[in-house]
């Protein structure tokens, strides 16, 4: 059995594996809460569905792999993220703005707290 693979996804991806394990949606602290999630995804599904999309609505679906990174997250805290959301924490903290350094730090995170993406998520 391989690892789950976790990412963080719109909406847009949930709607179409909504029997996939995920979050509820996550704090930002921006005007996207509500409409980004962690989940376990299979890449594979995922990229053929949006291949198959317009330009269009290429942009509204998307994951980013929650992986590993070199991030020094140890100056953000669970209650900020709480309070700020998580993306708006780690550009306060961090200044890191791109999804794909957003996933690294999840990824920092959730080894410090010592919780799998969707169970940090779910946290906040």
């Amino acid at each position: 059995m391989s690892e789950k693979e976790y990412f963080i996804c719109s909406k847009a991806v949930i709607n179409v594996f909504p029997e996939c394990e995920k979050s509820k949606p996550i704090k930002t602290g921006y005007e996207e809460d509500e409409n980004i999630f962690v989940a376990v995804l299979d890449f594979d599904k995922v990229k053929l569905i949006y291949n198959s999309l317009d330009e269009i609505h290429q942009d509204d679906f998307w994951c980013q792999e929650i992986v590993g990174g070199t991030m020094n997250v140890a100056k953000i805290h669970l209650t900020n993220i709480r309070k700020n959301g998580i993306f708006k924490e780690i550009e306060n903290i961090l200044c890191l703005t791109n999804v794909n350094n957003r996933a690294m730090c999840i990824h920092q995170l959730c080894e410090k707290y010592g919780r799998n993406p969707i169970e940090l998520a779910n946290k906040f």
